[in-house]
């Protein structure tokens, strides 16, 4: 398995506009949730399956000027989770929290996001 917690591995590649790192952390066969993005096809959850499927997301979301600031990472065997941030200008600010089953190989099979809009402030609150 790999040594460094693989939503942190991802993120990092989806942040930096590397998709081909992104999607190389899914395996062939991962399902992956997509929390509402209106401007990448939808106002709710979108399930896809599989690296075809995953790969496109990524083509139609591209690469966006705001980073995942991570808070908190942890696992348990193989389930891993990250908590943050993301900071999309002015006082908005979107909390999530992502997880993720991985393979022996530390890949990822499954991964979704929940996600709620907050302010700077309560932000700083509910990471306190």
């Amino acid at each position: 398995m790999r040594a460094r917690n693989a939503i942190v591995e991802y993120l990092e590649a989806l942040d930096g506009g590397d998709f081909a790192t992104a999607l190389g952390c899914f395996t062939d066969d991962a399902v992956y949730a997509v929390p509402p993005t209106p401007d990448v096809g939808g106002r709710s959850t979108q399930l896809l399956r599989g690296r075809f499927q995953i790969s496109d997301h990524f083509a139609r979301r591209g690469r966006r000027s705001f980073r995942h600031q991570l808070h908190a990472l942890g696992h348990a065997d193989r389930r891993w989770w990250a908590t943050g941030t993301v900071e999309l200008g002015g006082n908005d600010v979107v909390l999530f929290t992502s997880s993720a089953s991985v393979n022996e190989r530390g890949l990822m099979t499954t991964y979704f996001t929940a996600s709620t809009a907050v302010t700077k402030s309560e932000a700083e609150e509910l990471l306190c």
